[in-house]
């Protein structure tokens, strides 16, 4: 791929160049260096004279690299370990639900490890193939990626220095102190759910009903508290479902909607569980109505205790297999072991296999007690944290509906479901997609039935097309003047972003009657000082910050400027004209800009020039039908605000009016 002198040294970085000291620049002078930056964190930053900057774009095939990435997630776990018995033999919860493809198997965000470390060897595999070089230095890496690399240069007789602390690129492993230990803490595990039991007992009084009301059909939401409920005037709230819920209770009185409203523990443990319940949680309970008791009881326990020798027994396996080194030939990925990244996430799972029973239990007794219910609607449906409960529905022959909660992609690797996915873990019985595009993601890249996909848009945005918000009214509540043009960024949390900001600044600069607003993401508030200061950098005094009220800005402004995100399709639904950016090496992850949605951002002077264009006020037609064909793909229904509509045509479908009741 590119022409190289004898014996290249490959640097590889996964932190700013300006991080690395002149102590570790100087002693690489005069030698023929090749710089790698694996996060993409500093693709500004200038190189010491006379290093080589390697483009990641020229190595990065997204296409290639999922194909193998998946081969490797199915693959990996039918590899003989022990006994004669592969990974999916061997560590199985109670019912039969294989613990590979209920942790790393299931762990495919490309934003996050392993994934991201994964896909970051690949190409220095794809690099180091093609350069061949004498030596790979490392400075700033993950430990998992560190000793991965380290695995990749010895295949290929490479010397590898280190330059992080500490040094060592050692190997976890699970002795018999980590399954004691383990064992102890299951031992312990009863009298904590008693406490938190008796706790919600005493604190969460929820009134019963009538004997007529629970054999009424019902259909049951599983939303986390703390990603789906708002609270307004004291009332709670599900901005997430309130469209679908009001068009059900128009045109199905007779089944009625129920909410099984639970609380991730979080890092307090019992102490933050109870201190949520008797502070937040009550009131919530209170004043939710069709609020289902939460699934907490005694009877967990049963279930707990019973999976715990199983457990036990898992947890002795794989000691003995990482001390006899099955591992090694079952974690092979891009020419070195990668158990450095699979093997931590996997013991991770055994060790808590009797946990996962224990939640599943729980939701299973709260949804068995909730009277006459006939569906339930999850979101993040191929997601780790929803299959204990989708496990328990599923032994409850109530049939489970996954709603995609936003954009799909065929990088976003959690959609392209794996076969053994969908054999050996909980899955939902239909999926709610918005478009024959996210239909195409998981039923043709990936392996869930495409019989079980269901059409219906995106219920939870119909409102953009059928009730949009007046823009001048919005721009009223956040004081902005009604005769300027209003650029919103909805900020993402990539590292190359203020660099993309930055380009924005720049390019609203020369346009007096132009405000740049910035909405930043939750994930990346921290950085709003830094937006701040690209604002006082380039002298760009009409700026606006916002933490918030993202609703409100994207209704007033006339162009978004985003990366990959929903919130380029929230936008596209209300005619406003937006701009894709991305200043990676890699490919857009949706097509936004292909189908026609966005103008393209890829560089400061594409960013400069489609926002003058989009500042000119020029009128495209054939921009509008490009807009028009992408969401007729991507947004289904709801491009004619129908959503709501069609998933509760589907939800009929599955309860029809003489469904008997049943007592």
């Amino acid at each position: 791929m590119m022409t190289t002198p004898k014996q290249p040294i490959l640097f590889l970085s996964g932190a700013a160049l300006r991080e690395i000291s002149d102590a570790v620049v100087h002693p690489l002078d005069g030698k023929a260096v090749y710089f790698f930056d694996v996060n993409q964190s500093a693709a500004s930053d200038a190189l010491p004279k006379g290093w080589n900057r390697i483009d990641a774009s020229i190595y990065f095939d997204p296409d290639a690299f999922r194909r193998e990435f998946l081969h490797f997630l199915e693959s990996a776990p039918q590899t003989k370990v022990i006994d004669g018995k592969s990974i999916e033999e061997s560590f199985t919860h109670l019912d039969g639900y294989s613990v590979w493809w209920t942790s790393v198997g299931a762990m495919r965000n490309p934003n996050r490890t392993p994934v991201r470390d994964l896909q970051a060897l690949w190409i220095i595999d794809r690099v180091i193939t093609d350069l061949k070089p004498t030596q790979v230095v490392v400075a700033g890496l993950s430990k998992t990626l560190r000793a991965c690399v380290a695995s990749r240069c010895k295949h290929s007789n490479i010397s590898i220095e280190s330059l992080d602390r500490p040094n060592v690129l050692e190997r976890e492993s699970a002795g018999i102190l980590w399954v004691i230990r383990h064992a102890y803490r299951l031992a312990c595990r009863p009298i904590k759910e008693i406490v938190i039991a008796t706790i919600a007992r005493i604190f969460l009084r929820i009134a019963s009903e009538s004997s007529s009301e629970r054999c009424q059909p019902a259909i049951c939401f599983r939303p986390r508290i703390t990603r789906s409920v708002e609270i307004h005037n004291g009332r709670p709230e599900l901005p997430f479902w309130s469209d679908f819920c009001e068009d059900l209770s128009k045109t199905r009185p007779d089944i009625k909607q129920k909410f099984l409203l639970r609380q991730k523990e979080g890092n307090a443990g019992a102490r933050g569980v109870i201190s949520w319940l008797r502070n937040e949680g009550r009131p919530l309970y209170d004043s939710f109505e069709g609020a289902i008791r939460p699934a907490i009881s005694y009877t967990s326990l049963r279930r707990m205790i019973a999976a715990a020798p199983v457990q036990i027994a898992a947890m002795l396996r794989f000691r003995g297999i990482q001390r006899s080194g099955g591992f090694d030939q079952a974690f092979r990925f891009a020419n070195a072991n990668v158990t450095a990244c699979c093997v931590p996430p996997l013991r991770k799972a055994i060790e808590t296999m009797a946990i996962w029973e224990c939640e599943s239990e729980q939701i299973y007794k709260a949804i068995k007690n909730a009277g006459n219910v006939k569906a339930i609607l999850v979101l993040a449906e191929f997601y780790q944290g929803v299959m204990p409960g989708i496990a328990a529905t599923r032994r409850l022959g109530i049939p489970t509906i996954g709603i995609q909660h936003g954009t799909i992609m065929p990088m976003h690797l959690v959609y392209t479901v794996p076969a053994g996915h969908v054999t050996n873990a909980p899955v939902p019985d239909f999926f709610a997609s918005y478009g024959p595009y996210a239909t195409h993601v998981v039923s043709t890249i990936g392996k869930f039935p495409q019989e079980r996909v269901w059409e219906v848009g995106a219920p939870r945005l119909d409102h953009l097309v059928s009730s949009p918000r007046d823009k001048w009214a919005a721009r009223q509540s956040l004081e902005l003047q009604q005769n300027q043009k209003v650029v919103l960024i909805a900020t993402q949390t990539y590292p190359w972003f203020p660099e993309a900001v930055g380009a924005v600044i720049v390019a609203a600069k020369d346009h007096q009657n132009c405000i740049v607003c910035i909405k930043t993401h939750f994930g990346d508030r921290n950085r709003l000082p830094r937006y701040k200061e690209l604002a006082d950098q380039y002298g760009m005094e009409r700026m606006l910050f916002f933490t918030e009220r993202f609703d409100d800005l994207l209704a007033a402004c006339d162009i978004l400027v985003s990366a990959t995100s929903t919130t380029l399709l929230e936008a596209s639904l209300l005619g406003i004209q937006s701009i894709c950016v991305n200043f990676s090496s890699e490919p857009d992850r949706y097509p936004y800009v292909e189908d026609g949605a966005s103008l393209p951002g890829r560089s400061a002077d594409e960013i400069k020039q489609s926002l003058d264009f989009l500042l000119s006020g020029k009128r495209n037609e054939r921009l509008i039908e490009r807009r028009n064909a992408f969401l007729a793909r991507h947004a289904g229904p709801t491009a004619s605000g129908k959503g709501s509509e069609e998933l509760v045509g589907r939800i009929s479908e599955l309860i029809p009016k003489n469904t008997p009741i049943t007592s």
